[in-house]
């Protein structure tokens, strides 16, 4: 469930400082992610791969540079077709599988996400005591959101990006 609203508030959490980009190597990229790279700069995906990626010992591929080819200022200039990776950063996967939202000390994303948690346990708490029926309300809408999300990881990325969507969509149209 933290991950989904990781990701819903990533803009919000996230102070655009670059330094992820900056400092993050390997910048792993996926087949997808090349296509979605070669697509968003007009080139071919072969092209993709020979001017800016590298062949790591595991046979799988990164971004060439460190810090990423990519960034210019703080700025991503294929930040549309961005890698997996960075689109995650900094909740990272483990090789079982499992989502982990990690701590970096040049990165800031992690604490504020700690902090809006404590905010909204004080917030939840006020409520409980004040407005215990809109408590109750909450409680019930997150549990039945929990219970929509599948419990495989590689099933979670998509119904994640789904249910953002269709979240923006409702956000905009009340």
């Amino acid at each position: 469930m933290e991950i989904v609203l990781v990701i819903e508030f990533s803009d919000f959490l996230c102070e655009k400082c670059g330094e992820c980009c900056r400092r993050c190597d390997p910048i792993r990229v996926s087949a997808r992610d090349l296509e979605n790279i070669s697509g968003f700069l007009y080139i071919s995906p072969y092209i993709v791969v020979a001017n800016y990626t590298k062949q790591l010992k595991d046979g799988s591929f990164s971004l060439k540079a460190k810090p990423c080819i990519f960034l210019q200022g703080n700025q991503c200039t294929i930040y549309p077709a961005r890698p997996m990776v960075c689109r995650a950063f900094p909740v990272t996967f483990k090789k079982d599988k499992t989502a982990t939202l990690s701590l970096y000390d040049y990165c800031r994303f992690t604490e504020n996400a700690m902090v809006q948690k404590a905010i909204g346990f004080l917030l939840r708490y006020l409520m409980d005591m004040d407005k215990p029926e809109l408590s109750l309300a909450l409680k019930t809408y997150m549990e039945q959101l929990e219970k929509r999300m599948p419990k495989d990881l590689p099933s979670q990325l998509p119904f994640l990006q789904k249910w953002i969507k269709e979240h923006k969509k409702k956000s905009i149209n009340r």
